[in-house]
């Protein structure tokens, strides 16, 4: 937290735009996620921001009745179902992660499964009691490990997977 604070404080004391964009990048793939999303506001930086590639070991997601929560790089973050899918989407543009852990303690809307499609991950736990076969064929796309601790997913459609 404290490099991303000297960081920000970079952008805000020296002419950080008008440096090269290799630097500007450069400088930006060590901001933590709270910072990025605070210099969301600035349209130079935004764009910055979806050009700088970011690789993080883990992203927590919480499906819960009535928000949903996402964990990584140090930062919580709270939003609400209708935005889980730009967000995630937003999130995949610029960032890869080694593994993501998708927990649902809700029941009804399969959007925020299906929008785990956006992000790049090499390895995905499920623990989602209502999760199907077709929620599964949206991800496993480009997945080389996936473990589904509950499901309902069949052994049949288990074996889809290895085809």
């Amino acid at each position: 937290k404290n490099l991303s604070a000297l960081y920000l404080h970079i952008v805000f004391q020296f002419p950080f735009l008008s440096l090269p964009n290799e630097i500007k990048f450069k400088i930006y793939s060590y901001f933590d996620l709270a910072s990025r999303r605070a210099l969301r506001v600035n349209e130079t930086l935004e764009e910055i921001e979806m050009e700088t590639k970011y690789r993080h070991e883990t992203m927590e997601i919480t499906m819960e009745e009535t928000i949903v929560h996402l964990s990584y790089d140090g930062a919580e973050i709270e939003i609400s179902h209708s935005e889980v899918e730009d967000e995630l989407e937003l999130i995949g543009k610029n960032t890869q992660f080694n593994q993501i852990h998708y927990k649902s303690i809700r029941s009804g809307s399969r959007g925020s499964v299906n929008a785990t499609r956006f992000i790049k991950a090499k390895k995905i736990t499920f623990d989602d009691p209502i999760l199907n076969y077709r929620d599964l064929q949206t991800i496993v796309q480009n997945r080389e490990e996936i473990h589904c601790s509950r499901s309902n997913v069949t052994d049949d459609g288990f074996m889809w997977i290895y085809e």
